[in-house]
């Protein structure tokens, strides 16, 4: 995909298509991303890639370990990238940028990034292609039907309409506006520096340590 782009999609990791092409989401799950892209009017101001560059082993899910190892790679690729809004498809991808697992409370809400992004680009968090391979027609055509919803938001997040009001309401809504002013005026600040220079943050976890 080009660089910058306005639109970022972050997947989980390669599978065996592209750990042989070197391409992020060009096996199965690619094609029907593809389609979705399409149906969703994207165009092809879109960028693809992947929390980690590297096929975990019997296609597991990556461990904390690996994410924070390909954490810089995504780093600096999304700062290279600058969009304007990032969806990432699927739990990992949606834990690692915004912190919260749950697709299914969080879908259909632009959400603050975690700090260590530093990037004041909205999360959208959707499910992942992958996932209507492994369902029945019925369930995988309702997933499908998200996911196409919610890409169809992040074109409206970027292109304009009623996607600034989506946050209006949701309960992360204010902590997320003050996180990101917060962050931009951090930037601001720090011309100089950026995310090559690997600053640590201390993100808060959430109470009781359940999943959000």
């Amino acid at each position: 995909g080009p660089i910058p782009a306005d639109i970022l999609l972050v997947g989980e990791a390669p599978g065996a298509d592209e750990e042989k092409t070197g391409q992020p989401f060009v096996g199965p799950a690619g094609k029907i991303l593809d389609e979705l892209k399409i149906d969703a009017g994207l165009g092809r101001n879109v960028r693809t890639t992947n929390a980690i560059g590297c096929r975990p082993p019997s296609n597991r899910t990556p461990t904390k370990e690996e994410l924070s190892a390909c954490r810089i790679f995504l780093g600096r690729e999304i700062e290279a990238v600058q969009p304007k809004i990032i969806v990432a498809l699927g739990a990992t991808a949606a834990g690692v940028l915004s912190g919260r697992t749950i697709i299914k409370n969080n879908r259909g809400h632009l959400l603050a990034a975690l700090p260590q992004w530093r990037t004041p680009a909205p999360i959208l968090i959707t499910y992942h292609p992958a996932a209507i391979l492994h369902q029945d027609r019925y369930s995988g055509e309702q997933i499908r039907a998200a996911i196409l919803s919610d890409l169809k938001l992040a074109y409206t997040a970027v292109h304009g309409g009623t996607a600034g009001r989506v946050q209006t309401g949701h309960p992360y809504t204010r902590e997320g506006q003050q996180l990101i002013q917060t962050f931009t005026e951090h930037l601001a600040a720090q011309p100089n520096c950026n995310l090559a220079c690997d600053l640590e943050w201390e993100v808060p976890t959430a109470g009781g340590g359940k999943p959000l």
